[in-house]
């Protein structure tokens, strides 16, 4: 990646879902949640599957590539507001985007795996889950 800086870290989100669940005796337990990077940390195929997944949710024009107005769906459901233009400019800046500065599906999940991979898999968590997802990233809705 060079001298480039290392793009700020989008909004947490809302804790959107409890990870305890209760079993029968009333105790609660914690959800078991499958890796989402690999052991040499990549992310895994099943991540990708559910961010490729997302990101067709949202191409609503199907041209492979997130416009303006897609990725600020995306974010408003996701944080609740669209990026800030600032934040627009950095995912030009680090992610793959198309010469019109759209998101591509690879800038899409390059974007996932630098969150993923530096440390913030809870905030991956919290947006597989606001998507409908559950800890073995299955699709629930």
């Amino acid at each position: 990646m060079g001298d480039k800086k290392q793009p700020k870290k989008a909004e947490s989100l809302p804790e959107t879902s409890n990870t305890k669940n209760e079993n029968k005796s009333g105790k609660s337990k914690t959800a078991d949640k499958i890796d989402l990077l690999t052991e040499d940390l990549d992310i895994t195929d099943k991540l990708e599957n559910a961010l490729v997944e997302i990101f067709k949710r949202y191409d609503k024009d199907k041209d492979n590539v997130l416009n303006k107005e897609e990725l600020a769906e995306f974010a408003t459901f996701s944080n609740g507001h669209p990026f800030s233009p600032e934040e627009i400019k950095e995912i030009q800046e680090f992610f793959d985007c198309d010469d019109a500065g759209n998101l591509s599906k690879g800038g899409f999940i390059q974007m996932y795996a630098l969150q993923t991979t530096s440390g913030d898999e809870d905030e991956t968590w919290k947006d597989l889950l606001k998507h409908g997802y559950n800890y073995q990233l299955e699709l629930l809705k």
